[in-house]
């Protein structure tokens, strides 16, 4: 039990976060429409102070997107109009996500996440007047990047079976410029591909005119197996623009003119 919890309400949405592992609410009603946050650890109840978030409602749906630590909300009914509103929970804050295209205002719809192809997918739902039966995909516009992959192969690194890795390292001579918000931003993020997603490892700040080093090294094995064993016995990395291009504006722009892996090894002797 905990003393401080969320008031009796109905229709909330709860998401579990699997990176902080905590389970977030948003909303319901119970003749008011509640505008509050809470999450809760399995132990306690803790309710959160954004600086903005979405007008209390019900009836709306959230999903949570585990490739980019986002819990993702999409309508409902704020006790005077529905809704066809767009918010993100993320960091302790709410972000309302303005795109050209989008679905209606709906309540009583169904979200959910698909890991396999990193986008929050909704189905039906209904306004005053109609229930639909459309299907709309929700990518949050961070996968809206160009990019380069570098793919290097445990055989072509020159492993043999005993072979014991000492270290890995990488290296992009690359710049980027994306955006997002309406002001272009330059630099690119270094990924690389660990367990079931992307994950960033190193960034810089170069535009695609002016390449710099971006660069990222380990010495930990278990890391390395990681990256290796989920990759099919192949060590995966990525360079793409920092900001991601939404809906705002066209692709972004990736630029570089080398690129390299170094593994370092020792092989056991009988």
């Amino acid at each position: 039990t905990t003393d401080t919890c969320p008031s009796i309400r109905t229709d909330p949405e709860m998401v579990y976060d699997s990176v902080c592992e905590k389970v977030t609410l948003f909303g319901g009603s119970s003749g008011a429409y509640y505008d509050d946050t809470w999450e809760w650890d399995g132990v306690n109840w803790a309710q959160m102070d954004p600086a903005t978030d979405p007008a209390g409602r019900s009836a709306h749906a959230m999903a949570y997107d585990s490739s980019r630590a986002k819990a993702v909300l999409f309508g409902g009914f704020t006790g005077s109009v529905f809704s066809d509103e767009t918010w993100e929970w993320g960091e302790n804050r709410w972000e309302q996500k303005n795109t050209g295209n989008k679905p209606p205002v709906l309540m009583n719809h169904a979200v959910a996440y698909d890991a396999a192809r990193g986008k929050t997918i909704l189905f039906g739902g209904a306004s005053e007047v109609n229930t639909y039966n459309e299907t709309w995909l929700w990518d949050g516009g961070a996968h809206d990047r160009s990019g380069q992959i570098m793919t290097v192969s445990r055989e072509s690194s020159g492993i043999t079976d005993d072979g014991y890795i000492q270290s890995l390292s990488v290296l992009f001579h690359a710049g980027g410029l994306g955006d997002i918000t309406g002001t272009p931003t330059n630099g690119v993020d270094l990924l690389t591909w660990k367990h079931d997603s992307w994950v960033t490892v190193a960034s810089n700040e170069a535009d695609p005119d002016h390449l710099e080093p971006v660069t990222w090294a380990t010495t930990d094995n278990t890391e390395i197996q990681t990256l290796l064993n989920s990759g099919l016995r192949k060590f995966n990395f990525a360079v793409v623009p920092t900001a991601p291009n939404g809906f705002l504006t066209d692709m972004g722009t990736i630029a570089t003119d080398y690129a390299e892996v170094i593994v370092r090894y020792t092989i056991s002797e009988e």
